[in-house]
């Protein structure tokens, strides 16, 4: 197996993402994605990784992660995806891989992008949601469409974006202070989150995932 490009290295933010072996599911109902979630928590401790946003979607995940030692966070993923392809395979009879190929990890070199790839990560579930549903076939009015876009993104229940909005109510997986230290509130973190929240967000999800 190739070497990776990416350097893992402490205090390192990276985006790390993946999907199933050609496009297939990793989630088949609820409880795969509760027991991925209950894992994300348990090796995150194990392993030193710090999670600051995530999204899983049937078929694909994004984190956004910091290496907080000299742990690289490969060791975390490594046992996390191992662990969620073995119980698929137990639990599904999935045949094969369940991931296609090594998980993906950019490095983040500037703070402001770590901003705007957890607003990316966030506004996953658009498309999963809407745009698998032929919401871009629909005459919706401009106001309709925004509330409909925000609303599908605050009751996503696999990602960490409601975590966001009410710290208080969190999980133990996402850990919300360094952005929304940031942005000074969850009010102003939501607003740039769904800033201008349209069907190009929509498209450019379509396009990268």
């Amino acid at each position: 197996m190739p070497e990776r490009k990416t350097r893992f290295y402490a205090g390192g933010f990276y985006h790390v993402f993946d999907r199933g072996n050609n496009k297939g599911p990793i989630f088949f109902e609820d409880r795969d994605y509760e027991r991925f979630l209950e894992k994300v928590s348990e090796y995150k401790e194990t392993y030193s990784a710090e999670i600051l946003a995530y999204c899983f979607l049937f078929n694909h995940f994004h984190f956004l992660v910091r290496q907080t030692t000299e742990m690289p966070i490969n060791r975390f993923f490594g046992t996390l995806l191992n662990s969620h392809a073995r119980y698929t395979g137990i639990k599904h009879g999935t045949i094969g891989h369940v991931f296609q190929g090594r998980f993906k990890a950019k490095l983040i070199e500037e703070e402001a992008s770590v901003f705007q790839v957890s607003r990316y990560i966030h506004l996953n579930p658009i498309k999963e949601r809407l745009l698998t549903s032929g919401l871009k076939r629909r005459r919706t009015g401009k106001r309709s469409l925004s509330l409909l876009l925000k609303q599908t993104l605050r009751e996503y229940p696999w990602s960490s974006y409601p975590t966001y909005l009410n710290p208080k109510a969190g999980n133990e997986a996402a850990e919300t202070g360094f952005i929304l230290n940031s942005f000074g509130s969850p009010a102003k973190y939501r607003r740039f989150v769904e800033a201008d929240l349209a069907l190009p967000d929509i498209e450019q999800l379509s396009q990268t995932s």
